[in-house]
């Protein structure tokens, strides 16, 4: 859907997709399927607004979150990067030291009311 150089168009193009798919995914729920929507929800605001939105238009919304710790978090964007280089990673951006910092600095760990199913991956 996208070849990652959208440049500063990209937090434009990626709300647009967003609605869209918000829009679509009440459609596919009130027709009886699940949807799953991995957006990642880096934020309390962004976390508390879907729900908000799922409960306004009656639809059952559960969060799942995976609680890596930061090593395996490095080795899987060195294993993703490692794919984008060798052309294998798809839509994946590659993760540069000043995303890595970007994007780090973003994210907001939920609180354990805020999730409903928790992972602890084993390693």
């Amino acid at each position: 859907m996208t070849n990652n150089k959208q440049g500063k168009g990209y937090h434009a193009f990626a709300k647009k997709v967003n609605l869209y798919l918000r829009k679509k995914s009440i459609e596919i729920v009130k027709a009886g399927c699940t949807v799953i929507l991995d957006w990642g929800f880096w934020t309390k605001a962004e976390r508390d607004e879907i729900k908000k939105y799922a409960n306004h238009h009656g639809i059952l919304l559960e969060m799942h979150y995976i609680d890596i710790d930061d090593k395996n978090w490095h080795e899987n964007i060195e294993a993703r990067n490692r794919d984008v280089l060798a052309g294998k990673g798809g839509s994946s951006f590659y993760v540069d030291e000043g995303l890595f910092q970007k994007v780090s600095s973003l994210f907001e760990v939920p609180s354990k009311e805020e999730i409903d199913v928790w992972y602890t991956p084993f390693h």
